[in-house]
């Protein structure tokens, strides 16, 4: 994993110092729904744990269902798939439902259509289906393995909302992740849209969103260093129209 991170990040990996262990843990996330994950210590292509800022991404998705209630969904990176758990009991939750209007109490009784996605690998797959079952999701959603940077299969349905927590950990990996982002924005269509929060410590974010900007999506932040790109080529981008879009280091 160390080769993926690269410098500017506080996640460098030494696989040689860890001998590899499962643990299963419950962890409360946001509206009191909490779910139970089983973790590994290391893995060569994926962090397969749950980092603490997970919550902020499930904090700002419960507050604001319509950014993604009754949308097509992707999680990019999705390591564990503890936010596909997080969103399938959120919807079954009686105090979030509750809270929302009718209408979108109708919408959510709809099964949930969210797609994971990570690394080509078995473990990471199988380690997404594990905690599914975990927490009564069955079947799991459906999974598509992926490397960032490599081209859409041509059947990859057409994403409306694509969601990812605290994957700029990748530094090496920036081209190829930025060339993914921006290829399922233009698949999805012109009202496809990604939430991207990075909550790690990381020293290279303004060079991520640059390469973004480069590639024609633009970004506004709506949460705590939370994301909103769309493929937006013709509006002028954050560094071009200084003071029109908030400070990524301040957010």
């Amino acid at each position: 994993m160390a080769d993926l991170i690269g410098a500017g990040s506080d996640g460098d990996v030494d696989p040689t110092a860890f001998e590899l262990q499962y643990e299963e843990r419950q962890i409360e996330l946001a509206a009191g729904v909490a779910v139970t994950i089983r973790e590994s210590n290391f893995h060569a292509q994926n962090a397969n744990c749950v980092w603490p800022g997970t919550a902020v991404l499930a904090d700002w998705l419960a507050a604001h269902p319509d950014a993604w209630l009754g949308r097509r969904l992707c999680e990019l990176g999705a390591a564990t798939g503890v936010l596909a758990v997080f969103l399938h009991r959120l919807v079954r939750h009686a105090p979030w439902l509750a809270q929302l209007t009718e209408a979108q109490r109708a919408v959510a009784a709809a099964p949930l259509d969210l797609t994971t996605s990570d690394y080509a690998d078995d473990e990471i797959a199988g380690a997404i289906a594990h905690n599914c079952a975990l927490n009564g999701v069955r079947p799991p959603p459906p999974h598509w393995p992926h490397t960032w940077g490599t081209p859409l299969p041509v059947d990859l349905p057409r994403f409306e909302v694509i969601y990812a927590n605290d994957i700029l950990i990748y530094v090496s990996q920036y081209p190829n992740l930025v060339a993914t982002i921006v290829a399922l924005l233009r698949h999805g269509g012109p009202d496809t849209v990604m939430y991207l929060s990075c909550q790690r410590r990381i020293t290279t974010e303004r060079d991520f969103l640059a390469l973004l900007e480069a590639a024609g999506a633009r970004y506004t932040v709506v949460g705590r260093k939370i994301y909103r790109i769309q493929y937006r080529p013709d509006d002028p981008p954050a560094s071009a129209t200084p003071g029109s879009r908030p400070d990524p280091a301040a957010a």
